[in-house]
């Protein structure tokens, strides 16, 4: 069996089901360590993943010595995630001097800020990342993403890991009819720049002077709350885009039942949100951007959703298109459909068929 120390920044919702699979491999002992403090209210119980052999680094002189060490055998393997910790670093230094496994996991890597940053520290990654046995990222965005950003070019060595969502056992069909019904269009965000929050609200402005019938409500908070607010006063949008505010886990499912289409169509790089992947798993169709990894790799147009650049009048096209072309039932049926080809048990496959000698 293989001891796999997986070295991540904290726990989080993103691999919450992927670890849940690790600790039932039979071929792998899975011990998740972490470099900052677990997040508060999370969605899920870590305790589930978390057993008293895992653990927040201990450090001393900002290194956990305890891990270091650990590098130093060969009965031991390591996923380091990320770069935000010295111990990683100074794990994966050891692991490639002394010529022993080691493996990398990065999200879908932003193109644009890889290759502006400083030049020693991305020749320095690179330096690292070669001698990697395999690099793991989400999905095929990331993999796509990983060589164009130039830290690593062999794709053999790249593999896609998506984020994996539990599958409902029974998911709510959508319907809609333009002719009687007001399309109810959902979004799950932070409430920040580059979410698309803005070019949505002016998508809907146009179409509600041609007389479509829409509601979009939102679902989130942060620092762009009060200027979102104004401006929906300005324009006067207020019985076409509400604001919900926080939700808790029984008023995100209760918007979610209740929305026809969600709508993801961000304006910048966004690695694989999960809120698409569970989106579609419980058959709300997403009207999203290629800059979102997960709407890159699992919504394709006229079958699951509809797949948008993220301005303005592209967005009031897709839009058009839920009203005028598709039919939402059909492209709810297909996102269940979609995602039951990708079940939490093909994350744990995908890493036993990529780590080790097992």
């Amino acid at each position: 069996m293989m001891n796999l120390y997986w070295l991540a920044v904290q726990p989080t919702p993103y691999n919450f089901n992927l670890f849940k699979g690790l600790k039932l491999s039979k071929r792998i002992k899975f011990n998740f360590c972490y470099s900052y403090m677990q997040e508060k209210n999370l969605p899920f119980d870590f305790k589930e993943i978390i057993s008293e052999e895992d653990y927040f680094f201990k450090k001393n002189l900002g290194v956990d010595f305890k891990i270091v060490g650990k590098a130093l055998s060969s009965k031991n393997d390591f996923m380091v995630v990320g770069w935000n910790d010295p111990t990683k670093v100074l794990v994966m230094i050891l692991r490639k001097l002394l010529h022993k496994r080691y493996y990398f996991w990065t999200d879908s890597v932003n193109v644009e800020t890889t290759k502006s940053s400083n030049v020693f520290l991305f020749k320095f990654k690179k330096w690292l990342l070669k001698d990697a046995d395999k690099i793991f990222t989400t999905g095929d965005f990331g993999v796509e993403k990983m060589i164009e950003s130039g830290l690593a070019s062999d794709r053999n060595k790249i593999v896609s890991l998506p984020f994996f969502v539990e599958i409902p056992e029974k998911s709510v069909l959508r319907n809609f009819n333009p002719a009687k019904e007001t399309l109810q269009i959902l979004q799950l965000a932070r409430l920040v720049e580059g979410k698309g929050i803005y070019n949505t609200i002016k998508a809907i402005q146009i179409l509600i002077k041609e007389g479509y019938k829409i509601v979009y409500s939102i679902g989130g908070v942060g620092e762009e709350k009060d200027k979102i607010k104004a401006l929906i006063l300005e324009e006067n949008l207020q019985e076409h885009i509400i604001l919900l505010g926080w939700l808790d886990a029984e008023s995100k499912k209760r918007s979610v039942e209740n929305a026809h289409v969600l709508i993801h169509a961000v304006d910048r790089h966004d690695p694989f949100p999960l809120v698409v992947l569970e989106s579609l798993a419980q058959g709300l169709p997403v009207i999203g951007s290629k800059l979102a990894g997960s709407v890159s790799d699992r919504v394709i147009s006229g079958h699951n959703g509809v797949v948008v650049k993220s301005d303005v009048q592209s967005i009031v096209n897709g839009i058009r298109k839920i009203f005028d072309e598709y039919n939402v039932n059909e492209l709810s049926k297909n996102a269940i459909l979609e995602s039951k080809k990708w079940p939490t048990s093909l994350g744990l496959k995908i890493i036993e068929e990529n780590i080790g000698s097992l």
